[in-house]
């Protein structure tokens, strides 16, 4: 397990060949039971005994993983260069308004061109990735602790309610509710 900078995370590598996991790295959301699973696992030795209640830990473990749905944490950056160029800019700068018939001019496509290129590089439609992008980035400052207003104004929204509302409808909750479920109070004392 390691842990990182922005709020907490875990890193779990399972092995290829057991059934039902992803095909890819993934993130899902911890909930207070998958955090006290995770809790106990990170505390097996290396050789657990897989036939045993260290198994059987595990196997819940790897059953709650496989019932959370994938997270939209993932940022697919374009191969070719020039598309590279304007979602490196936009990730970068996320409050930026850069409308996409002007993003393909400058990469010297239609826009027709750049959606389809766009979205064949990244399997994303090009407003999908860019609010993406913005989540990303808000995940990054809540978790570093601003407020939401702040954030919302940071990443070029409207109004506070207009933000939390695009949040709501990607995470299904509220800024502070994510990070209230997220929090070690809500999960318990961390290891």
């Amino acid at each position: 397990m390691t842990r990182h900078s922005i709020g907490e995370a875990r890193a779990i590598f399972v092995r290829k060949d057991v059934p039902g996991m992803p095909a890819h790295c993934a993130i899902v959301r911890i909930t207070p039971l998958l955090a006290g699973i995770l809790q106990a696992a990170i505390r097996l030795p290396p050789l657990y005994d897989e036939s045993g209640p260290q198994g059987r830990l595990v196997q819940v473990l790897l059953d709650c993983i496989k019932a959370s749905p994938d997270e939209p944490l993932h940022l697919p950056m374009p191969a070719t260069e020039n598309l590279r160029t304007v979602a490196m800019r936009l990730r970068d700068k996320p409050r930026e308004d850069l409308p996409m018939i002007v993003a393909a001019r400058e990469t010297g496509m239609s826009a027709r061109s750049f959606a389809r290129h766009f979205q064949m590089e990244t399997r994303l439609p090009f407003g999908t990735w860019r609010r993406r992008a913005r989540l990303l980035r808000a995940l990054e400052l809540l978790g570093a602790g601003r407020r939401v207003g702040d954030v919302a104004f940071t990443l070029g929204y409207e109004s506070t309610s207009a933000f939390i509302a695009m949040f709501r409808r990607s995470f299904g909750t509220t800024p502070a509710q994510y990070f209230a479920n997220s929090s070690p109070k809500a999960n318990g004392p961390t290891p």
